[in-house]
């Protein structure tokens, strides 16, 4: 199936969501709604351009992707199916905000200390505008630490194993970290300027792991908010159908 037929499919699937967000965000002004519809455009336009690479055949670079939708995806879990409580969840999309404007401000310092002349002035002052606005944001959530506290057991990977059986680090995340942390092995396989790694997944798998991140998510999303399933597996199946058959 190609890359056509696929964004196609993926877009129809994800347009019936899409719509029930719609139609309930004027009575539900939960934290878990609103950040589904946000996570929504994330989850279906990089499952669209993974989708378009493996077509290309670039399956490396497709990896890359799938590694930023899976670690999205863990984290979605963790964030918003996994409590119960809306304040929990209130709690742990801001704590996943301060981790990563804290993540942002040791980057902005490493630049910031680079020798004279590497970045101009110009730049340098743009990174230390950035900087300090997050500095802003993150002393904001460590004055307010105690309200930061996260309830329930296990951490981010372990909190979600139960979901996929097994190690969810090992199973939707370390898999594709070659993909993104390029290393003498994989350099010495360059061939007449292509990438033959040696990952067991052929490209119609890949195909296959992208539709089924966007079942998995969209099925979630549907079980969160307590609406019908039904039709997300129907349409799974018929995705799943399609993509077996050849053109």
């Amino acid at each position: 199936m190609s890359h056509k037929k696929i964004e196609k499919a993926i877009n129809k699937w994800f347009e019936g969501t899409q719509k029930l967000i719609t139609e309930v965000s004027s009575r539900d002004k939960s934290h878990s709604l609103l950040f589904c519809a946000f996570a929504i455009t994330v989850m279906k336009t990089y499952c669209r351009a993974a989708v378009l690479l493996l077509d290309e055949g670039f399956k490396l670079p497709a990896m890359a992707l799938i590694r930023v939708i899976s670690e999205f995806f863990i984290k979605f879990l963790w964030c918003v199916v996994s409590p119960d409580d809306e304040n929990e969840i209130h709690n742990r999309l801001r704590r996943w905000d301060r981790n990563a404007g804290n993540e942002k401000i040791n980057l902005y310092n490493g630049l910031l200390e680079l020798e004279e002349g590497v970045l101009n002035k110009e730049d340098l002052k743009k990174i230390k505008k950035l900087k300090e606005q997050l500095e802003r944001t993150v002393k904001g959530y460590n004055a307010k630490k105690e309200r930061l506290r996260i309830t329930g057991k296990g951490g981010l990977f372990e909190s979600t194993s139960n979901i996929f059986g097994g190690n969810v680090s090992a199973i939707l995340y370390s898999q594709y970290c070659p993909a993104v942390h390029i290393d003498p092995l994989i350099l010495s396989s360059l061939k007449q300027g292509e990438i033959n790694d040696d990952t067991n997944e052929n490209l119609g798998d890949l195909k296959m792991r992208c539709l089924n991140f966007a079942y998995m998510f969209l099925l979630s999303v549907h079980v969160k908010k307590n609406w019908g399933k039904e039709a997300i597996e129907q349409e799974y199946n018929s995705l799943i159908d399609d993509l077996s058959t050849k053109d």
